[in-house]
């Protein structure tokens, strides 16, 4: 909650200080601007990941990069369709192709790092390490009835 909070006192600086820099209407012409843009590209974001992702479904692999890319497309949209000069940047860092790999490279780094070990099995099988629960068998009846 402590992160919302800050982010909207920087972005209430951002917009005073644009606005004093380039002028009201000049700001709110960006603000109006980058909204409209951020629904075009939420829009077309949406119907374009949903085409890849069938494709590779029908080629029978997994559309792990089509999923990702339309993941930050859809994020850099919507932070283009709020109203702010912070969200306005960093929606624009992951509408950009070029700026968007870097942060999918990212984003993979992080996955590898907290993917669980090649040999962890969740299983019931007997070898299995969560499967050592010990199950006495008997039989029972109701007695309340």
């Amino acid at each position: 909650m402590k992160f919302f909070g800050v982010y909207f006192i920087i972005e209430i600086i951002l917009l005073v200080v644009a606005g004093r820099f380039l002028g009201v209407w000049l700001t709110l012409f960006i603000i109006v601007a980058t909204s409209i843009f951020g629904v075009l590209i939420l829009r077309l974001a949406g119907f374009s990941t949903m085409i890849k992702v069938r494709q590779k479904v029908a080629q029978g692999e997994a559309p792990n990069a089509e999923m990702m890319n339309g993941l930050l497309l859809g994020v850099g949209g919507g932070l283009l369709f709020l109203p702010g000069l912070l969200g306005n940047i960093l929606g624009l860092l992951l509408v950009l192709p070029i700026t968007r790999k870097s942060f999918i490279e990212y984003a993979k780094k992080l996955l590898n790092k907290y993917k669980p070990a090649p040999n962890t099995t969740y299983t019931n099988s007997p070898e299995s390490a969560y499967s050592k629960v010990e199950v006495i068998e008997g039989e029972w009846e109701r007695k309340d009835k």
